[in-house]
């Protein structure tokens, strides 16, 4: 059977893929009691809501792998693994939704490497006509003040990348 091209692809870390039982196609190792991924309550992960609601116009491959980062999901450079390439590019989706920064922060990378991985995810994406929309790198209660402000700070140099970019 032939798959349609989807219209959404989430690709990123555990944002992405949920976090209760694994919803996403990539990362599945969690059990699922034989249940099908595409029946599963996708409520934790940034698509779900909207595809529980909209299954008719709304077509939706989550990809999102638990722990990633943006630099293995670049398509070249040092530590990459080009995630971009397998789960997405591959797939020619429409638009690509991304949510990586986290585990970067957290494994020690600045802003300056974290923009370099995510202008070649971008780049690959958009040179092959997708549109890409980036979430904002999201905040968990870590207790220390020092990640939360690198958390800020990201964001804040997260949305000037996508305006001097043209992504969202």
């Amino acid at each position: 059977a032939k798959m349609n091209k989807p219209l959404w692809l989430a690709m990123g870390d555990s944002f992405s893929a949920g976090h209760s039982d694994s919803y996403s196609t990539v990362d599945s190792t969690a059990s699922q009691g034989g249940v099908a991924w595409e029946t599963i309550n996708f409520k934790t992960n940034m698509l779900g809501y909207a595809y529980e609601h909209d299954t008719t116009s709304f077509s939706y491959i989550n990809h999102g792998i638990g722990g990633s980062t943006a630099k293995q999901w670049q398509t070249t450079g040092s530590g990459s693994l080009d995630y971009v390439t397998t789960f997405a590019l591959n797939l020619s989706p429409k638009n690509v939704l991304v949510s990586l920064g986290f585990n970067d922060i957290a494994g020690g990378d600045t802003w300056t490497e974290i923009e370099g991985y995510l202008l070649n995810i971008t780049t690959a994406l958009k040179g092959a006509g997708i549109t890409v929309v980036f979430i904002p790198v999201l905040h968990l209660n870590t207790g220390v003040a020092a990640t939360e402000l690198i958390i800020r700070q990201t964001n804040k140099s997260l949305e000037k990348f996508c305006k001097d970019n043209n992504v969202i």
